[in-house]
């Protein structure tokens, strides 16, 4: 999958394309939102703490881009985390904290390792690594204060699942356009030397062959 989130918009700075890193890279925003319809689902609305642990590790993966981390996590790891996010949403069951927790600092942790910034003198690096920090965040944070408000009502909580089933198709769907892509950049396969006509010898020799004679023709 190609990435698009190294896309660098002229005119919104070093900031301003950190924060839009993570709306512009199919993967992340499958896991910005299966985490948000998460955390917005549970009942009653307290993610002091799941918040917490998705700042930390969103914070904690981009600080280790720094430390000669190519920048790049599989597709598939980040979109494994957001179907297992996405189908327990489904069961519309409340989740314990421990693992709110766990699914935020996994998450965070992930799409902050795959957003290494591209700057080239320190101060646009460190403003990058703000932008994303605050777009993943705040991005989680807003769609699950929506879902909350409307948790209560039934038809809400059923457009919440739907929503959520919505989300494993495409991922299932983007895992497959994945593998098929890295399936396609394999080593290409050798291609079959063409069949060269068999050498056919002259069975007569050429001391036996006798030279032609001009003919002349009689007087």
């Amino acid at each position: 999958m190609t990435p698009l989130g190294h896309i660098a918009v002229k005119g919104l700075g070093s900031l301003g394309n950190g924060a839009l890193h993570p709306f512009v890279t199919p993967p992340h925003v499958i896991g910005i939102i299966a985490l948000g319809l998460l955390f917005g689902q549970r009942i009653p609305f307290r993610l002091k703490k799941p918040m917490a642990a998705l700042a930390l590790g969103s914070a904690a993966g981009l600080l280790a881009t720094l430390s000669g981390w190519p920048g790049s996590v599989p597709p598939a790891l980040i979109l494994g985390c957001a179907l297992a996010i996405a189908g327990w949403t489904t069961l519309d069951r409340t989740a314990p904290v421990a693992a709110l927790v766990a699914a935020g600092a996994l998450a965070g942790s992930l799409i902050g390792l795959d957003s290494a910034p591209e700057a080239a003198d320190p101060m646009g690096i460190s403003q990058s690594m703000v932008g994303t920090w605050l777009g993943i965040n705040a991005a989680v944070g807003y769609l699950a204060l929506c879902i909350s408000y409307s948790k209560n009502r039934p038809w809400a909580r059923i457009a919440i699942r739907i929503a959520a089933s919505w989300i494993i198709a495409i991922t299932l769907l983007v895992l497959a356009f994945s593998l098929r892509q890295q399936v396609a950049a394999g080593p290409l396969r050798k291609e079959p030397t063409a069949l060269r006509p068999p050498h056919i010898t002259n069975p007569v020799s050429k001391s036996s062959v006798r030279p032609h004679r001009k003919f002349i023709p009689p007087r």
